[in-house]
């Protein structure tokens, strides 16, 4: 496969006219445009889009950071994410991080070296503060509630959700709830555990540490969880 260099030799012309070419420049005479043309055709050149790409600054590609592609809350996202981006003819590179704060660092890295344009953040386990810290590296956004002003944000009330859950089943005649989260530390876990506290205060009963679960995302975590149910002394 022939470079830019050797169609440069095969047309006759200097490298600089075969890369005003390549790049659209105007100010190249319509004869040589045609002859390079078509020497770029019979060697059938191709570019390096990779290349082209980092000497204009940028890659054409986001990463998405989430933590496990397995639960499908992040697979939806993830699809839609997918959707929008070929639209835009953008590709995207994809970091599996399990909450681990290394893998999402890493991924922070390749904003910084301009490996990816942007990040989205499906969910993560570094602190809003830490990650304030890289806020100069490159544009990312969040897939959840930040108490930070500088970061972009896309999210449900995840309050008003929780809160619906709980008085729905408060209205069936239900009072000793517990509830299953991800992590207890996560920021959309604490608007959820907000709307949790308030639905006790206002049925009279108690907040019980032991009744939040967390790690409960997964088929195996509900066994688990069943596990824990039947062994406990009162139930909810």
């Amino acid at each position: 496969m022939a470079n830019i260099r050797k169609i440069a030799e095969a047309a006759g012309v200097s490298i600089t006219t075969v890369s005003r070419v390549l790049n659209g420049h105007p100010y190249v005479k319509e004869e040589k445009r045609q002859k390079i043309l078509e020497t770029i055709e019979r060697l059938e050149y191709a570019r390096n889009m990779h290349a082209v790409h980092l000497s204009k600054g940028f890659s054409n590609m986001i990463g998405v950071v989430l933590p496990t592609i397995s639960l499908p809350y992040f697979g939806e996202l993830l699809e839609g994410i997918a959707e929008e981006a070929a639209k835009e003819g953008v590709h995207f590179s994809l970091y599996q991080t399990n909450y681990q704060l290394e893998k999402e660092v890493f991924a922070l890295e390749q904003l910084k070296q301009r490996q990816v344009d942007g990040l989205i953040f499906c969910s993560k386990a570094m602190s809003d503060e830490a990650l304030l810290d890289w806020r100069e590296t490159g544009p990312f956004i969040l897939c959840q509630d930040s108490s930070e002003q500088h970061f972009s944000t896309v999210s449900i009330p995840h309050k008003e959700a929780f809160r619906l859950g709980l008085d729905f089943l408060i209205e069936k005649g239900h009072t000793k709830i517990a509830i299953g989260l991800a992590r207890k530390n996560g920021m959309n876990s604490h608007f959820r555990l907000k709307a949790y506290k308030e639905a006790l205060v206002a049925i009279g009963e108690p907040y019980r540490e032991e009744w939040v679960f967390e790690r409960s995302l997964t088929i195996t975590d509900g066994q688990k969880l069943f596990s824990e149910w039947r062994g406990m002394e009162e139930k909810p």
